[in-house]
This record gives structure tokens, C-alpha cells and sequence, in this order.
């Protein structure tokens, strides 16, 4: 019996020592949590029983350790907007369903025939011709797609009071009359894209607007705070829907906003709440003066938001999200994340990269990764069974305002076409080899034997076919071999050879003979006049495909370089010829 008792009491301790330990754990775990968001600069965020959440929670327990609203409008949004979390709504402290309020499974997954395909056309300051789109866009239709998402940044033909955003050489009115002519005609969806938070720089850049900026010195972000802001953007937004009447769609961006609650005014309020509280008013004034009209946003913003907060935010009522990823879909997208989307918006989008997603830089897109990164998401959206409203193909044609032209789009079009027939309703589900064979069909090359391993030993096999843009992909293939050869001659002559280096040139002091037999054997003149004869093709053949400034800018950037190179050789070549006596050492 003495036995038995000391059992008892062992198992009771032990058991005591399990409880005691568990709770221990459970504060050092919530210690951590709460280091690891000050080390982020967020405060701790409401969880479902805040009263920010739910507007009936008694008032003596509103100090959870996060920072309050400041501004009375802030406050109203959380109490007035953000309710308790709808019946139907899962529990999102377990990715699993709760079976008794469950939402019913959707009736499609994945890919319907409702899912758009989507073609990004970015014309951030380097504007197609039309001519060339009323070429390109036929053949696009012919392969799957069935919208086309503008964003038009600089290049919208804005009026009175925001003339000065427009850049000199935007579009016309007329212009955009006949491309929206040639969509309908062709079947074809149109969705703008107007910025709305971030990558303001083409607004914000300007004196007329820099007082809405979030940083004085920085023109990327809008501050929210400021009144005028959400003025700003209704005026832009209702110029923009006047130029495209009966559209079902408007992107209002929100992606990357660098330094939101940055300024005095934003910094009072925790950033979740900003960001969301900015984006669903801009989103509630569309709905409300276009009720027939979705807005759509990036997601990047949301990745970091509390579960509880995203899917008890007002936010999911107004906009649908879309979902990027151009590098690491499998790691960046997660399932918890794809859990937390579908949980909270109706509809989902995707989007992968055709073009401006490798190097900021980047003269070609990379075709293997491309194409890598489409057939990424097209698993993650098989694995993961979520209905998709779109598939977007994005092609940045600079990575902001500011940056320089990464890849041009004529150049693109194949690796634009391979991930468009990848997406298709008619090929989504072929293999690699069907859809490579319906590839090479498109791009109506004479031999079909190649592969994406091949093109990377030859690319010139691209300039051999007949899409629109095979011109201009011949033009650039043709300048990176340009840059090599004037590359390899600069560095030889300046780095390889000890009579033509920097210090020779500064000291004037070299050996004649030496630089002229380098000069003449290497045939740097000859390659001189190369490329100044292939600048002045070059601007003839781009100039079919974009207009004067965006031919000049691509020149300058690109060609400009290479000529200056060897300009400066043969300056220095000059000037080392010019001296027939030279000083005794040490050299002055």
C-alpha cells in the first residue's frame, strides 16, 4: 500500500512538472515573439478578441502592448470596420477547417474557363508603337491570351490638373482609343494599372506634387495622411476609367512601398493598419463610384500580417489579390500563406515573369528561368488545389521610374509566347515537349531541332525566325557581341599590356612602337567605325518598334558606352604620340 502511494505521488509530481514546464516554454515563446517583432519595428498585433477587433470587448483591457491609433480615423477603422471573424470564417490558428463552420469547397480549382490569361505591358517611359503592338497582339490572342493588364505610369495622356504627369512622349488619347479597338476586336480584356501607395515617382518627382510625399527626399511613396493624397488618386483613377469605359477590372498596385509609416503624421499609427486602412479606402471609392468595377492588388504588403488581422480585415471585401513570385515560388509562397489568401479573399491571381525579373540590367530574359518560374506556379497551383481568377505573365521594362531599360520587349517575345502557350487553355496541361513544339510553331522558325539547352550555345537561331520582334533580337544579340569584342580589346589594351595603362597615359610615358603595333593589331579603329556604323542601324530598326527617345535611350545606355571606350583609346594612343622626350626617373 506504501508502494502504491509513492507511485501516486511520483505520477502526480511528474505531471505537475510537465504542467509547470509547458508554461515556462509558453512565455518564452511568446518573449520571443514579442522581441522578434520590436527587432522589425511592429508592435504586437491584435489578436481576435482585441477591441480593435471586436467593438463590444470591455474598454480596461485595450492595452495590449502595440501602439494605438493616434489619429481618430485609424481608431474608427479598426472598431467600426474590423468585426469579429464571420461564421463562416476558418480558424487561422490551425490551417485546419474547422468541420463545424467549414466553407463549402469551391466548385472549380485551379484552371477554369474563367481563368484570364494575362499579358503585363509595361510602358514605363519606353512606350511600343502602336504599329508594332497592332502586330504583336493578334499573335498573343492566337496563342491564349485573353487580357492585357496596362500599366501606363508616365505614358497615360492625363489633363488639366495632371498634365505634368504625363511624360512628353505618352500616348495619345487617340492612341489608346485604337488600341482599345484592336482588344475588343481581338477578344481581348483590358485591365490598368494605376499606382496608388508606392512607385509614385513619376508623380512624386514633381514640385506640383511633392508635398504628398511620405520622406521629403524620397519620391516613391505616397503619405496617407496627407488629404490630398486620396484626392490625388481619385482624379488619376477617374481619368484613367473615362479612357476605358466598361472595364471589370483596375489594378491599384500597392506593392513595395518602402517607407510606409515613415513620416511624423504615419509614424503614430502601426503600418498594417496603415497600409490596409489606405488601400481599402482607395478600393471603397472605386466600388462606390464604379460599383460594377474590381480593384485588384500585389500582395507582397501582406505576407508579414497576423493571420487574425488579414483575415478580419475590411480589405478582403473590396479588392481581389495578386500573387508574384518571379524567383522562389516554392519558398516565398508558402502553404501556410496560400492558406491565409484563400481564406480571406474570394478570388485569387498569380503572377510569374516573361521579362524584368533576372538582372535589372538584363539585355535578354533568361528562357530556361522563365519558363522554370510559370511551370512553378502552375504546380504550386496543382498542389495546392486554389481557384485562380488570372495568370499574369509580367514585363517590367524597368524595375522603377528611375532605373535605366532592363530587356526590351521585341526581343522578349519568345520567352513571352513559350510561358503565354504554357498558361493556355488549349496547352496548360501538355507536356514540355508539346508545348516546346507549339513554341518553336509560333515563332516560325525554318529548323525546329532546337532546345532551351541549345539556345543557350546559339542564339542565334532566334534571329533566324519570323516573329514580331525577331529584328530587334538580332540588333541586341549583335551589340553583346559588340561588347565583348570592345571589352576584351579595352581590357588587354589598358590592363593586359604595360604601355597603354592608366599610368602611362597620366605620366605621358610609354613606348611608342609597342602602342601603335597593339593598336594596329588588335584593329581598334576598325571596330570603331563597327559600331558606329551598327548605332546608326541599330537607331533605324528601333525605331520601327519604339519611338525617337526610347531608340535613344537604349542606344546611349547600351552602344553609347562601347563607343566612348574606344574613343578614349584612341585619344590616349594620340596624345602618347605627341611626345618625343621623356623625363629621367623618378617620373613627376
Amino acid at each position: 500500500m506504501v508502494r502504491g502511494l509513492r507511485v501516486k505521488v511520483i505520477i502526480v509530481f511528474g505531471v505537475t512538472l510537465i504542467v509547470f514546464l509547458w508554461l515556462i516554454s509558453m512565455q518564452s515563446i511568446e518573449s520571443w515573439r514579442q522581441t522578434n517583432l520590436k527587432q522589425v519595428g511592429l508592435h504586437e498585433l491584435p489578436s481576435v478578441e482585441s477591441p480593435y477587433i471586436d467593438p463590444t470587448f470591455p474598454k480596461k483591457n485595450q492595452d495590449r502592448g502595440w501602439h494605438e491609433p493616434k489619429d481618430e480615423l485609424a481608431k474608427h477603422f479598426l472598431v467600426t470596420y474590423v468585426g469579429p471573424r464571420e461564421e463562416n470564417d476558418y480558424d487561422m490558428t490551425d490551417p485546419t477547417p474547422n468541420p463545424k463552420n467549414k466553407k463549402p469547397k469551391p466548385n472549380w480549382q485551379g484552371f477554369t474557363e474563367d481563368t484570364l490569361r494575362v499579358f503585363h505591358l509595361d510602358l514605363k517611359g519606353a512606350p511600343p508603337t502602336l504599329e508594332y503592338l497592332r502586330r504583336l497582339l493578334p499573335l498573343l490572342a492566337t496563342y491564349g491570351c485573353d487580357t492585357i493588364l496596362i500599366e501606363y505610369e508616365d505614358m497615360f495622356p492625363y489633363w488639366d490638373a495632371l498634365v505634368n504627369i504625363s511624360a512628353r512622349n505618352a500616348y495619345k488619347r487617340q492612341d489608346i482609343r485604337k488600341l482599345l479597338s484592336w482588344t475588343h476586336d481581338l477578344g481581348m480584356q483590358v485591365i490598368p494599372l494605376v499606382q496608388t501607395f508606392g512607385h509614385m515617382e513619376h508623380v512624386l518627382k514633381l514640385n506640383d506634387w511633392k508635398h504628398l510625399r511620405e520622406l521629403p527626399d524620397f519620391p516613391s511613396d505616397l503619405c496617407p495622411s496627407n488629404s490630398g493624397s486620396i484626392q490625388l488618386i481619385e482624379e488619376m483613377i477617374t481619368q484613367v476609367v473615362m479612357m476605358h469605359p466598361g472595364i471589370k477590372y483596375i489594378h491599384i498596385g500597392g506593392d513595395e512601398v518602402i517607407h510606409v509609416g515613415a513620416c511624423r503624421s504615419c509614424s503614430r499609427t502601426n503600418p498594417w493598419i496603415l497600409y490596409s486602412k489606405h488601400i481599402t479606402e482607395v478600393a471603397q471609392m472605386i466600388r462606390r463610384k464604379y460599383p460594377e468595377m474590381t480593384p485588384i492588388i500585389w500582395d507582397d504588403m501582406m505576407r508579414q500580417w497576423n493571420p487574425e488581422f488579414l483575415t478580419n480585415n475590411p480589405l478582403k471585401n473590396v479588392v481581389e489579390v495578386m500573387v508574384w513570385d518571379y524567383v522562389d515560388v516554392n519558398n516565398l509562397i508558402t502553404p501556410m500563406l496560400w492558406h491565409w489568401y484563400t481564406n480571406a479573399f474570394k478570388r485569387i491571381w498569380v503572377a510569374s515573369a516573361f521579362k524584368g525579373a533576372d538582372l535589372s540590367t538584363a539585355d535578354f530574359p533568361n528562357l530556361e528561368v522563365r519558363y522554370r518560374n510559370t511551370k512553378a506556379w502552375l504546380k504550386k497551383i496543382d498542389d495546392a488545389k486554389i481557384p485562380i481568377a488570372g495568370f499574369v505573365l509580367t514585363g517590367w521594362s524597368r524595375y522603377d521610374h528611375f532605373a535605366v531599360l532592363c530587356e526590351l520587349l521585341p526581343p522578349s517575345v519568345p520567352s513571352l509566347l513559350l510561358n503565354m502557350i504554357s498558361i493556355s487553355k488549349k496547352h496548360v496541361s501538355s507536356s514540355d515537349e508539346k508545348k516546346l513544339s507549339v513554341w518553336k510553331e509560333a515563332l516560325k522558325c525554318p529548323s525546329s531541332s532546337f532546345t532551351l539547352e541549345s539556345l543557350k550555345e546559339d542564339q542565334n537561331i532566334l534571329t533566324k525566325c519570323d516573329y514580331p520582334g525577331a529584328e530587334v533580337y538580332g540588333i541586341v544579340l549583335h551589340y553583346l557581341i559588340l561588347k565583348a569584342k570592345t571589352d576584351t580589346l579595352y581590357d588587354t589594351m589598358t590592363k593586359n599590356k604595360a604601355w597603354l595603362t592608366p599610368y602611362n597615359v597620366n605620366h605621358n610615358f610609354s613606348n611608342i612602337w609597342r602602342i601603335v603595333q597593339d593598336y594596329t593589331y588588335m584593329k581598334t579603329y576598325t571596330l570603331l567605325l563597327d559600331i558606329r556604323k551598327f548605332n546608326r542601324l541599330s537607331k533605324t530598326v528601333l525605331e520601327k518598334y519604339f519611338d525617337t527617345y526610347t531608340a535613344n535611350e537604349w542606344l546611349e545606355q547600351k552602344i553609347s558606352p562601347l563607343d566612348k571606350k574606344l574613343q578614349t583609346l584612341g585619344d590616349s594612343v594620340e596624345k602618347l604620340l605627341n611626345i618625343s622626350i621623356w623625363p629621367r626617373r623618378p617620373i613627376p
